[in-house]
C-alpha cells in the first residue's frame, strides 16, 4: 500500500482504486498464500525487503545516514531470516550510491551514508542470524553450513559451494 503510494504519480486518475487493486494482487499471489501461516519465513523476509525498497523510493535518502541505517537494518534482518534475501543488500547499496552520485553530496556525507547502511545491515543480520551462525560454527566449523562449504570445509559435507541454478 505504501510502496504503491510512493510509486504512483499523484495526479493519476483513480489512484486509491489502483492502490487497492495493486495491494490485493500482491497479497493474492500463490507463493505468498502457500507460505502464509506455515513454517515458511518468506512472507516476513519479503515484507522487510519491501520496507527497505519503500524507504529508498519514498525519498528519505536526502535525510542521510539515519535513513541509510534503517534501510540497511531492514535488509540485514531480512537476510538474517533467510540468507537468500542477502542479494537485495548489494543491489540497494548500488541504487543508493547512484542516487548519491546524482545528488552530488560531499564525499564525507556519501561515505557516512554507506557506512551507516553497512552497519545497519550487519547489525540486523547479527540480531537474527548471529546466534545461529555461532551455533553452526561450533557444530560444523561453518557459520553458513552447508552453504560456502568450499570456503569453510566442514568435514560433514562435500567441500563445494552450493549453487542454485534454477533461475539462471
Amino acid at each position: 500500500w505504501k510502496l504503491l503510494d510512493a510509486l504512483l504519480p499523484a495526479a493519476i486518475a483513480h489512484r486509491t482504486a489502483l492502490r487497492l487493486v495493486g495491494s490485493a494482487h500482491a497479497l493474492a499471489t500463490p507463493i505468498f498464500l502457500l507460505t502464509l501461516g506455515g513454517s515458511f519465513n518468506d512472507p516476513v523476509g519479503s515484507a522487510l525487503v519491501i520496507g527497505a525498497v519503500y524507504l529508498v523510493v519514498a525519498g528519505p535518502l536526502q535525510r542521510g545516514a539515519r535513513a541509510a541505517l534503517a534501510i540497511g537494518a531492514l535488509l540485514g534482518l531480512a537476510a538474517g531470516i533467510k540468507l537468500t534475501n542477502g542479494v537485495f543488500a548489494p543491489a540497494i547499496a548500488v541504487v543508493m550510491l547512484l542516487h548519491e552520485r546524482a545528488a552530488r553530496p560531499a564525499p564525507r556525507q556519501a561515505l557516512a551514508q554507506l557506512l551507516a547502511f553497512g552497519s545497519g545491515a550487519a547489525l540486523g543480520f547479527l540480531a537474527l542470524h548471529g546466534f545461529w551462525s555461532a551455533r553452526l560454527w561450533q557444530e560444523f566449523g561453518n557459520p553458513f553450513f552447508p552453504f560456502f562449504n568450499g570456503v569453510f570445509r566442514a568435514p560433514d559435507y562435500l567441500p563445494v559451494n552450493l549453487h542454485d541454478t534454477r533461475f539462471l
